[in-house]
């Protein structure tokens, strides 16, 4: 008996797989637990449907990560003032939620989790975090950290 899996089902298969299965196990544990539909017309229909929806959401995601990417490209250096002690040591840090502000304030909205610093910025001078829009658009930024006077 053909199904269509809604969800994963460990060792069978994803979400979205359609497979051949024993009617017994198709009817008295898969629709029993909704974890399955059997593959009719009109259910192969719909699945193909929310493929397709699947498939224009993720190239909308991947338009909008590369105009992002785009704007940040065309930014200057960032720019951060703290203030420090001996040897250009920082009193605190510049971590990525102090650079998703900054480019929040420069009109480029950003999760702080999208910015990856290899450790937080401790000291001043040139730095580069890499900035990871979507999985297939990342690119790097440099900051500069300056002392406050």
């Amino acid at each position: 008996m053909k199904v269509i899996f809604l969800q994963n089902v460990s060792g069978k298969a994803k979400a979205g797989d359609v497979k051949d299965v024993n009617p017994g196990y198709a009817r008295n544990f898969l629709f029993k637990k909704n974890l399955a539909v059997e593959a009719t017309a009109e259910n192969l229909a719909q699945l193909d449907e929310q493929r397709e929806l699947q498939r224009q959401r993720e190239a909308e995601e991947l338009a909008t990560a590369k105009a992002l990417a785009e704007a940040v490209k065309k930014l200057e250096i960032l720019k951060f003032t703290r203030p420090c002690g001996d040897k250009g040591k920082l009193f605190g840090a510049v971590t990525s939620a102090d650079i998703a502000d900054e480019l929040g304030k420069q009109g480029i909205n950003l999760d702080k989790k999208q910015i990856k610093l290899p450790q937080n910025i401790k000291s001043l001078g040139k730095h580069v975090a890499q900035l990871r829009l979507h999985p297939d658009v990342k690119l790097e930024m440099e900051l500069q950290v300056f002392e406050e006077s």
